[in-house]
């Protein structure tokens, strides 16, 4: 791979660009393996007015100042200082950046809605930037059977060669220490929070980097909030919530620096390593919406990151109905230097440890793969970054929860990135995941060309923590007990996706009827325009209002929300022989109060071309549901699906459905 060159400061995009974000943080636009695309694809015709409408209704605002300031009041206006929405931050402000202290959040303490006095609060001439905050809901991990899980766990850890108890008997007691900061849903102290997304990505995590077991572990997991954020616009940085503003990672992200800094004032002599895992994003068609604020406190809080010599990977993000492409912010950031050393003192005060390489992002993106080792089918288009990992269908240790999606996969990669720095940290933060990535596997990863791709980037890899290991141990700086290693595995995973379907079809309670989908009441073919412009053949009798709400969906869902989203059938299934589908609700849907009000299959070949099936009210249960699609199946191959639920509720649900 080339050398990734920072432009010149008069070479800086204009507002209209993806990435705005850009124009105040560093002279970083990159040439080459890291361009950056210049124009954001515009989304379709009502769903970017549904966005504004959303944004303009808002009573909180991130505004960024010319100069450190106190952020006064203004009005009825409230203003403090954005960082210190972390109680710990607030208590240690001294350890924050001065250029960091430009952030304020603004909060509408008036009476009634804001009105004309919103123009009094934008019109501010010191303000640099401001925008709303945006707010929307979501709920994450489900219970999966425990008769599957292990099954699926093996396979997961075969396809990143996970590294045993047995393989590094021995040598915790010698390995260096690391900090690994988890900035999620779950606060510090592992208490449980409203959302199980953090603890699901914490505890995936510690699998891989406490291998003999957490007592004495080397590997410090840090679970810190940055998603704190409730459907009523409570914010709780304390417990944490379901999801966040666009800003609110960024104050997680400064914390996890502070409190390392913490520890290695007190531990001076054997100063640890951090990592950062975020496993969250915004998905490509409502990057638009974040804000130019959001984006550059985001931005300098990666930067900030990145100058103390943290690893920081993200979420490439998962397709969702809304025609997206190109991979979610933050991980888009992949395509950005980081600041040199220079920048790093001048910006922030800090010494920015040497980071030799010629590939140094700002964040290192990670997509995720399907159960067979492909590509995942919730992959974005122009998403797919240099790193992939197994993000389906993968189950936390017992007590189980099922989690698919680019989350999983980050947490992965950010596991096998702390490993590696427990037993050689000599290395810097582009040189571990230079060396994750020059050990990883092409295997089954042919279907990645330069149009599925994020832009620039080389040979797509499939991440391997045990030859990754192999090759840390053998670089200078590695530690005295380094293991030493055989990385050999069989060619074929541990269980075949024909076995573990039978082991959920083991514990499925057979239903004393089958319903079978008919079309009489609509049998005529509609096509449907989805976001993109694509024409969609969909099929059956609806209760979606055909061709709007199917294809266009909630436009807030994702900003920010964990990534993976919920599970309504987290292991439906579709037999391609027989043409018959298995459907179930997970548990945390049974409730009589919570009625579903239609259904949808999703039907795509290796191409994406799709056909949906609108199923209507199906009487959907925990007990196996079998659905018949013989009639009008397409001509293609098929080569995937999804199931989506909705629900009376408002709530939707997508899932990738398990083909057998």
């Amino acid at each position: 791979m080339g050398t990734c060159d920072a432009a010149s400061a008069s070479e800086v995009l204009t507002m209209n660009t993806k990435l705005r974000v850009l124009l105040v943080s560093f002279s970083a636009i990159q040439t080459g393996a890291c361009a950056v695309e210049a124009e954001a694809p515009m989304p379709a015709p009502g769903y970017r007015g549904l966005i504004a409408e959303a944004l303009t209704s808002d009573r909180e605002f991130i505004a960024e100042l010319a100069a450190s300031s106190t952020c006064p009041d203004r009005g009825p206006w409230h203003g403090e200082r954005a960082f210190y929405a972390s109680p710990w931050l607030e208590a240690e402000a001294a350890t924050i950046p001065a250029s960091l202290l430009r952030y304020c959040r603004y909060i509408w303490d008036g009476q009634g809605d804001p009105g004309t006095a919103t123009a009094m609060l934008l019109q501010q001439p010191d303000f640099v930037s401001i925008n709303p905050i945006v707010r929307s809901v979501s709920v994450e991990a489900d219970p999966l059977t425990a008769a599957a899980a292990p099954a699926l766990r093996e396979n997961a850890e075969w396809s990143y060669h996970h590294v045993s108890g047995a393989d590094v008997a021995g040598s915790n007691a010698s390995r260096h220490p690391v900090h690994l900061a988890v900035i999620d849903t779950e606060p510090l102290g592992g208490i449980q929070g409203p959302s199980s997304h953090g603890r699901g990505m914490r505890r995936l995590i510690e699998k891989i980097v406490c291998p003999e077991g957490k007592v004495g572990c080397a590997v410090t997991t840090l679970p810190i909030v940055g998603i704190p954020r409730f459907p009523n616009g409570t914010v709780d940085f304390d417990g944490g919530g379901h999801v966040a503003a666009p800003s609110d990672p960024a104050v997680g992200i400064v914390e996890a620096v502070s409190r390392w800094r913490a520890a290695n004032a007190s531990n001076p002599t054997d100063p640890s390593r951090l990592v950062i895992n975020l496993s969250f994003g915004v998905s490509g068609g409502l990057q638009s919406a974040i804000g130019a604020a959001s984006e550059n406190m985001m931005v300098d809080s990666l930067a900030y990151a990145r100058c103390s010599g943290a690893v920081v990977v993200a979420a490439a993000g998962n397709e969702r109905g809304h025609g997206d492409s190109g991979a979610a912010w933050p991980a888009i950031l992949e395509t950005v230097n980081r600041p040199t050393p220079s920048e790093c003192t001048t910006r922030f005060g800090v010494s920015s440890p040497a980071d030799p390489g010629s590939y140094r992002p700002l964040v290192n993106a990670v997509g995720a793969l399907a159960l067979n080792g492909g590509l995942s089918p919730i992959t974005i288009d122009d998403s797919v970054p240099r790193l992939v990992a197994p993000g389906t269908l993968v189950p936390t240790p017992a007590p189980y929860e099922t989690l698919t999606g680019t989350s999983v996969a980050t947490a992965e990669v950010a596991g096998i990135a702390a490993l590696l720095l427990s037993y050689n940290p000599g290395l810097s933060a582009s040189e571990v995941m230079q060396l994750i990535y020059d050990n990883g596997s092409t295997s089954g990863l042919a279907e990645v060309t330069a149009a599925t791709a994020l832009s620039g980037m080389p040979e797509v890899r499939r991440a391997l923590a045990c030859e990754s290991l192999q090759d840390a141990c053998s670089r200078a700086g590695a530690i005295n007990s380094c293991p030493a290693l055989t990385c050999t595995y069989p060619f074929n995973p541990p269980h075949t996706v024909a076995a573990i379907s039978g082991l959920l079809d083991a514990v499925a309670v057979e239903p004393d009827h089958e319903l079978t989908a008919t079309f009489e009441d609509d049998p005529t073919e509609v096509y449907c325009t989805a976001l993109d412009g694509e024409e969609v053949l969909t099929y059956g009798p609806s209760k979606l209002t055909r061709c709007s709400e199917s294809s266009l969906r909630d436009p807030l869902a994702h900003l920010i929300v964990p990534q993976p989203g919920s599970h309504g059938c987290g292991t439906c299934g579709f037999e391609t022989n027989t043409s018959e589908l298995t459907l179930a609700l997970d548990d945390q849907y049974l409730n009589p109060t919570v009625a579903v009000r239609a259904v949808a299959i999703t039907l795509y070949d290796v191409n994406k071309d799709s056909v949906v099936y609108e199923l209507g009210d199906l009487p959907l249960d925990g007990e196996k549901t079998v659905v018949s699609l013989e009639k009008d199946l397409p001509v293609f191959t098929i080569a995937g699906g999804t199931a989506t639920i909705y629900f009376e509720t408002g709530k939707v649900t997508e899932d990738e459905l398990i083909m057998n």
